[in-house]
């Protein structure tokens, strides 16, 4: 086994072991990686597999769910480089309050009216509700400091897990969207920054060959008036 080929005695085959660290965006496999395992586990059940159904609920949620909340983290760390300010996302599990902080730096960012964000505060709204801390499908109950109490409410007895699929694949799709405009604009702003160094380059070598210039005449008019 060589350095990068983790487990003992899985092939080293490139066709056969999976890739990590291959992104120059370490979050982009994680998104893509949670909501496809979503979809997925959606597809199987919708292929007839409904046996699965109740067991598979669990990890059909959790992944959806930790796909949407890497996706605000991602989406909120790039706005505020792009809005040139301090600070990457927040250190929370809270969709809404991931989703609070997100809002108006896409506003910001884009000056779109309010009612642009009216699915994604829907979808996340639901899926909050369903999970605020982000335990509810990982674990049955709570830690020991909050008293064991279940993660789950007990109103909550059914979940359509196709439509919360379709539901939620719309929000990564906008979030991705975002992601993408706002990477483009922090391309033009370089670009722009790249172009205003370079007028102020050339603007400072031709005032200093002007001044030379200058300069040189001024000797020489100087020269022969002796």
């Amino acid at each position: 086994m060589d350095d990068t080929n983790f487990w003992p005695g899985g092939s080293e085959e490139w066709f056969t072991a999976a890739s990590v660290n291959w992104s120059w965006d370490p979050m982009l496999g994680y998104v893509g990686g949670f909501s496809r395992a979503g979809r997925i586990l959606v597809d199987h059940l919708a292929a007839g597999d409904d046996g699965d159904l109740d067991f598979l609920v669990y990890p059909v949620v959790f992944c959806y769910r930790h796909a949407v909340e890497i996706a605000l983290k991602q989406v909120i760390e790039i706005a505020r480089r792009y809005l040139d300010q301090d600070g990457g996302y927040p250190e929370s599990h809270n969709l809404a309050d991931l989703w609070n902080t997100c809002r108006p730096l896409l506003k910001r960012s884009f000056r779109d009216p309010p009612e642009s964000y009216g699915r994604i505060d829907e979808v996340i709204s639901r899926l909050h509700s369903l999970d605020p801390s982000g335990e509810a499908f990982r674990y049955p109950f709570g830690t020991k400091q909050s008293g064991r109490a279940p993660t789950l409410p007990a109103q909550i007895r059914n979940i359509p897990l196709s439509q919360l699929s379709t539901d939620v694949d719309e929000v990564l799709a906008l979030l991705d969207g975002a992601d993408s405009g706002l990477r483009v604009f922090l391309d033009q702003a370089a670009e722009n920054a790249e172009y205003e160094a370079d007028m102020r380059g050339e603007y400072v070598a031709e005032n200093a060959a002007y001044e030379a210039d200058m300069r040189a005449e001024h000797a020489a008019e100087n020269a022969e008036s002796y």
